[in-house]
């Protein structure tokens, strides 16, 4: 903001007091220049603003000024911020924007420029407006920013070990930095935290988009052998001695039919020829016993055999492929106020 229009707007708030259009002032009271001031501050930051507030911004403006032209820019800027805590006006926070351009602190003056773009129609001065454009694509030139795509409020995002942005909403998710290299990690309850390191250039801005898993999505298993066929083996001994169990039932029965018979026709002691017609009752009730002890042997060995496979089929742990290759990259950092190598190995 030139000097003259400084000089400009205080010779127009004292005429107003020579003409008579306000008298005596009081500090709690409001000056027509403070009403104005009411209207042109943007978003409502400016608030009312009381006769000793206009006063007291003006004379550290005036004092800001001839700072920023001693290239006292330090001095410049407290004078410049003291000010705007009187009085919160567009013009002010772009002559803070260039101080702090001017003395290194580039996200300082990012941050301040950043609410005066929003208020480009309450700079009533043309070379106002240009000198705001000029500053903020310096800025954007010189800056990187980093940006986390994510609309999820539970997420939490931490950078270089620190949350995001402490005590803001956590919706915000765009930071302006110096570039270098970075950590942005993104924390979710329940979920597996997800750490980026990221280097950006200076124009550049990186993105993130934050991918988290619950573990139980992350774990990666696998079985020594299908499932399904090692369920079958123990199904099959199982059904094995069912069989055997059927079978030792029949054999007893059909064993117990043919002594009832063969007592019936021979109280004591009889040859061979006397059972001769009841004997296949007797070879069936002997088979189906070899066979029952068959199936109970083979069902046995086939039901432990199952319990055993399951037990050693449990799922395991499994590497990703993907992770045991080592990754190698290098990024070369180049900015007004730095230059070198940055070199990372992944594995």
């Amino acid at each position: 903001m030139r000097f003259s229009r400084i000089v400009i707007s205080t010779a127009m708030f004292l005429l107003v007091h020579l003409i008579g259009l306000r008298t005596a002032v009081h500090a709690d009271q409001l000056s027509p220049a403070a009403k104005q001031s009411e209207s042109t501050a943007c978003g409502g930051g400016g608030g009312r603003v009381t006769h000793f507030q206009y006063e007291r911004a003006q004379s550290l403006i005036q004092r800001g000024y001839s700072l920023h032209q001693e290239m006292r820019f330090d001095d410049a800027a407290k004078a410049y911020s003291e000010a705007l805590s009187y009085w919160n006006h567009p013009e002010i926070r772009l002559s803070l924007g260039w101080v702090l351009f001017y003395s290194a602190r580039l996200l300082e003056s990012y941050n301040h420029l950043s609410m005066v773009i929003p208020c480009m129609g309450e700079l009533t001065d043309a070379d106002d407006k240009r000198q705001a454009l000029a500053l903020w694509r310096r800025l954007q030139r010189r800056l990187s920013a980093i940006e986390v795509r994510s609309t999820d409020p539970s997420v939490e995002v931490f950078f270089n070990g620190s949350p995001w942005y402490p005590g803001i909403s956590p919706t915000l998710r765009d930071r302006p930095v110096y570039p270098g290299q970075y950590l942005v990690t993104i924390r979710k309850p329940n979920h597996i935290s997800q750490s980026n390191p990221i280097v950006v250039m200076p124009g550049q801005r990186a993105v993130v988009t934050p991918r988290l898993w619950t573990v139980e999505e992350a774990t990666l298993t696998e079985h020594r052998w299908t499932p399904w066929k090692v369920k079958a083996i123990a199904t099959t001994g199982l059904g094995l001695l069912a069989l055997s169990a059927g079978l030792h039932v029949v054999a007893d029965h059909e064993m117990g039919r043919f002594d009832r018979k063969l007592e019936a026709r021979c109280p004591m002691v009889c040859g061979s020829d006397s059972y001769h017609d009841i004997s296949g009752i007797e070879f069936r009730a002997k088979w189906a016993n070899r066979i029952a002890i068959g199936a109970l042997i083979t069902g046995s060995v086939a039901t432990v055999s199952g319990v055993s496979l399951m037990l050693m089929n449990r799922p395991v742990l499994r590497e990703d492929s993907a992770s045991r290759h080592a990754t190698v990259s290098v990024v070369p950092l180049l900015s007004p106020t730095m230059a070198g190598i940055h070199t990372s190995i992944s594995y």
